[in-house]
């Protein structure tokens, strides 16, 4: 719980801070594909999500991997977690850190039909106890820092919508079959 708190105090935090990430691009609502969908103001728009990598001005996020957490023994309401890991890039001299990511990235899962869940951001996991540490560290301009957020899900079968937007831009979307992720266990303390 603690560790909830301090997340989500370090989130509010930045939150203030990316208010110029954003670009003035505008909106395309059609989507081309299920699996990713990537939003241009012209063909050659340089900002977007695409082959799981979001494009912006100050920053560069790149998924590098999603795993589907089995509920555990520590007070998580039995409840399934979903683990996005990236790699976050700072492209401008601005104070970015890992967590800023939890700021562009919501998560939904379509359980039925007729609401779809908006997924709350979960506790971290255990055995990442040294990347959680470092989630506020300020990344410097043109490194990049590995991050990861925890999605708590409603269930473990339906599929999950990672939705990428800053500033009320949309710039594309990401469809998790959940039943093709690898199973991991969290650890204990």
């Amino acid at each position: 719980m603690k560790k909830k708190v301090i997340t989500i105090g370090a989130v509010s935090l930045i939150a203030f801070g990316l208010a110029g990430c954003g670009t003035n691009s505008r909106t395309d609502n059609n989507t081309n594909s299920s699996k990713t969908a990537a939003v241009s103001s012209s063909s050659e728009s340089k900002y977007g999500f695409k082959d799981d990598i979001l494009t912006l001005h100050d920053l560069t996020l790149k998924i590098t991997k999603i795993e589907l957490v089995k509920p555990g023994s520590q007070d998580y309401n039995n409840k399934w977690r979903l683990a996005v890991y990236y790699d976050l890039t700072n492209n401008t001299d601005k104070d970015i850190n890992p967590l800023t990511a939890v700021l562009l990235m919501s998560a939904v899962q379509d359980t039925n039909g007729s609401q779809v869940d908006n997924l709350e951001v979960g506790a971290s996991l255990n055995d990442n106890q040294e990347l959680t540490d470092k989630q506020s560290d300020q990344i410097k301009k043109g490194c990049t820092a590995p991050g990861c957020v925890i999605y708590d899900l409603t269930n473990n079968t339906d599929k999950v919508t990672l939705n990428f937007e800053n500033n009320g831009t949309k710039y594309g979307s990401k469809i998790i079959d959940l039943s093709k992720l690898e199973q991991v266990e969290d650890t204990e303390y």
